[in-house]
């Protein structure tokens, strides 16, 4: 998953394997992804390993966006993963909306990128992250099922 703001800086999400072999009874084992996020820009190329990224977080991810699209439920302006130092939040500027991605390293640095909240932008995020899902599905059905309602 690539996508280039309006800044022409990329975001890009890099998922290589489940994290860990399918276990029938152990749902959430058996949904860790392995990845990266990069972050680039003129200046600077950041690359960010991700060690707790579960399908569910993307699923909702996806939901979360649309939302901010669709302005329902705008109550939720930051969505937070499980790692505690990554973050999408919802910024307003005037009459600008964009969608920022942060990140706290343990070092303490932070990276961020941010897209404008537009059709084109929340369109390529949404299929991109369902091309994620579709080479990445959850692998136990019955759970899936049940997030979609």
């Amino acid at each position: 998953m690539k996508i280039i703001n309006h800044n022409n800086e990329t975001f890009q999400l890099s998922i290589s394997d489940y994290m860990l072999p399918f276990k029938p009874d152990q749902y959430f084992e058996s949904n860790w992804l392995k990845g990266n996020i990069e972050i680039s820009s003129k200046r600077n190329k950041y690359l960010i390993r991700l060690e707790t990224l579960q399908i569910e977080e993307l699923v909702k991810l996806l939901a979360w966006i649309e939302q901010l699209i669709d302005k329902v439920k705008r109550n939720q302006t930051i969505f937070s993963f499980i790692d505690p130092n990554m973050k999408f939040r919802l910024w307003r500027r005037s009459n600008i909306e964009t969608i920022r991605f942060i990140y706290h390293s343990e070092q303490k640095d932070i990276y961020s990128w941010e897209m404008i909240l537009n059709d084109k932008y929340v369109t390529d995020f949404s299929n991109q992250i369902n091309e994620i899902l579709i080479k990445f599905p959850f692998r136990n059905s019955k759970q899936y099922d049940g997030l979609k309602k």
